[in-house]
């Protein structure tokens, strides 16, 4: 809701006080009621549409997935989709079943591993399920799936001891053309 307050303020250009990191409910209404009556309506349909399409927002089932580019590296988040610009390939995150990988406040014998689910589909085809293994070390990891080669550029946050990150699981990724 902060976001959306701040976003209607900087639309209206009418905010008179700064705005803190928990607004008041009425702050919002008595913005707008201060803007012009024709402006009032408008903006209060463009923050829904925003809203719906920023990144942190929650996709639902009939919004299309965010697109990437053949070559270029992207970024997902656990549980988030990307569809390839121009094809019909969509790649999803799905998980991190193994991280074995040394947190970076510990010296280990052994640098460890991580191991990325992805599900991957083609043609509007059911997802199948592809791993990919990054050992410690390596600074990519690579599959070959239909005629696409996937890289794993990254797996972050690192793990550090004693703390459970799994929740904000983000990777790098690359996908291209085999042929």
């Amino acid at each position: 809701m902060p976001k959306l307050y701040l976003f209607l303020c900087l639309s209206l250009l009418a905010c008179q006080a700064p705005v803190s990191g928990n607004p008041q409910p009425t702050a919002s209404p008595s913005a707008s009621v201060s803007a012009s009556p024709s402006p009032t309506t408008t903006p209060t349909a463009t923050p829904t549409s925003s809203a719906s399409a920023s990144p942190t927002a929650v996709p639902s089932a009939s919004t299309a997935p965010a697109v990437f580019k053949l070559g270029e590296s992207f970024e997902l988040s656990l549980n988030q989709e990307k569809q390839a610009d121009g094809e019909d390939l969509n790649v999803k995150f799905v998980a991190v079943p193994e991280d074995s990988r040394c947190p970076s406040d510990v010296t280990c014998v052994w640098a460890g591993q991580v191991k990325v689910t992805l599900a991957l589909s083609k043609n509007g085809q059911a997802a199948e399920n592809q791993d990919i293994l990054l050992s410690g070390g390596s600074e990519n990891a690579e599959i070959t799936w239909k005629e696409y080669k996937i890289a794993l550029l990254e797996v972050a946050p690192y793990p550090k001891s004693g703390q459970d990150q799994r929740d904000a699981y983000r990777i790098q990724l690359q996908v291209t053309r085999t042929n």
